[in-house]
């Protein structure tokens, strides 16, 4: 009755990827899992016991609490990085791989990259003496969806013809799994033994599922990022948007006053911008807005913060620097904007500039530090745009 309901309830209340593999326990199995409640509390303890359990139910013990485990790894963050590093370590730790790693499809060129490891061999990241292991190796599987296994890596012609001693790596049996969901092509697990002929049929059907549900979690996790980077992001220039420019800001200036640290603010605003859209259409003022948020990050460190203000307007938030500083980069960023050759011509900022000095007793929150640049604007247009002006307490 139990597992009459669970099949019903495949792809609705429950994962299909898990109620196939819970299937494929028989009843019998089952019945003797019930009468060894120890199995799935300490499978190898019941190892040394009397023997009431055969290899086979063993195996089985050890294959479930692996899954188990490696599942709740693969299943415990939305992050890509700590998702892969996770499922990597619980493969290492649960099973009879050595090592793994896993190289992520970059849809633009069609090849795998690099993503992560846990005591992956270096062979599998460097060329030797002109056999890239990696190239050998992963070449063709994202097109492949059969799952490869190689018994003894000693046996693959390319290498044995190479008669390059160091192109023979230490580690001799390995799995190749494409990561996929549907047609989307998410990279390759891999998994290898130092020694030959290791990996059992359960384990490489383990694998197997293991691929399945790992690409599935990375498809969900780059999900989440794309949305994350969408509620933070401006969607037309790429920059940061106002509802972030509004959190860091706070974080920033109360973090500074708590230390007693500089941070500046500089407020951008684009001359006569409308007279672009008008001569070029806005197209070329989408465009161009692109390009003045690339020549902003140019001109400042990466630890800097770019964000889009509003229409025309940017805000670029400077940590750890003071008056001299900012003044500096705002004088350098006018000029690289004054340099650029536009979809519709030549154009040029004007740049409000405020910065606190805590050790002075000046204390603005961020609304006042943005009252104080947008006054310094202001300046700046009145003395006849395309100018940098710093506020000072008159």
């Amino acid at each position: 009755t139990a597992r009459a309901e669970i099949q019903s309830e495949k792809g609705k209340q429950f994962d299909p990827q898990v109620v196939d593999i819970f299937m494929q326990f028989s009843e019998n199995d089952w019945k003797q899992v019930l009468r060894n409640d120890a199995v799935f509390q300490s499978p190898s303890g019941l190892k040394r016991a009397t023997g009431e359990l055969d290899p086979r139910q063993l195996a089985l013990a050890d294959h479930i609490q692996a899954m188990n485990k490696i599942v709740e790894a693969i299943t415990s963050s939305l992050d890509i990085e700590d998702v892969l590093k996770k499922a990597l370590r619980s493969l290492v730790q649960e099973t009879t791989v050595t090592g793994a790693g896993i190289f992520l499809h970059d849809e633009a060129s069609g090849e795998v990259r690099y993503a992560a490891d846990v005591l992956l061999p270096e062979q599998f990241k460097q060329s030797v003496d002109g056999v890239d292991l990696n190239t050998l190796i992963t070449r063709g599987l994202m097109d492949d969806e059969q799952t490869r296994f190689c018994r003894d890596l000693r046996e693959i012609p390319a290498l044995v013809e190479a008669e390059v001693p160091d192109a023979r790596p230490d580690w001799l049996s390995y799995c190749c799994i494409r990561l996929s969901v549907d047609d989307e092509k998410m990279g390759i697990l891999v998994l290898f033994s130092e020694k030959p002929h290791v990996f059992s049929a359960d384990e490489q059907a383990l694998f197997d599922r293991v691929g399945r549900l790992l690409a599935q979690a990375l498809q969900n996790a780059q999900a989440h990022e794309r949305m994350r980077h969408q509620a933070i992001t401006d969607a037309l220039t790429g920059a940061y948007n106002r509802h972030y420019l509004d959190d860091f800001i706070e974080i920033e200036v109360r973090r500074c006053a708590r230390y007693e640290r500089p941070v500046s603010l500089l407020l951008v605003d684009m001359d006569h911008f409308k007279d672009c859209n008008d001569r070029s259409g806005h197209q070329a003022g989408d465009q161009a807005l692109k390009e003045v948020v690339r020549i902003l990050h140019l001109g400042v460190r990466s630890v800097d913060m770019v964000a889009r203000y509003g229409g025309e307007e940017f805000v670029v938030v400077l940590p750890e620097t003071d008056h001299k500083g900012a003044t500096e980069a705002a004088e350098r960023l006018r000029l690289l904007i004054d340099k650029h050759d536009f979809p519709c011509g030549r154009l040029s900022a004007s740049i409000g500039v405020v910065s606190t000095d805590y050790q002075n007793g000046d204390k603005p929150d961020a609304q006042e530090l943005f009252a104080r640049a947008d006054k310094a604007l202001f300046q700046a247009k009145e003395a006849g745009r395309n100018q940098v002006v710093a506020w000072t307490r008159r």
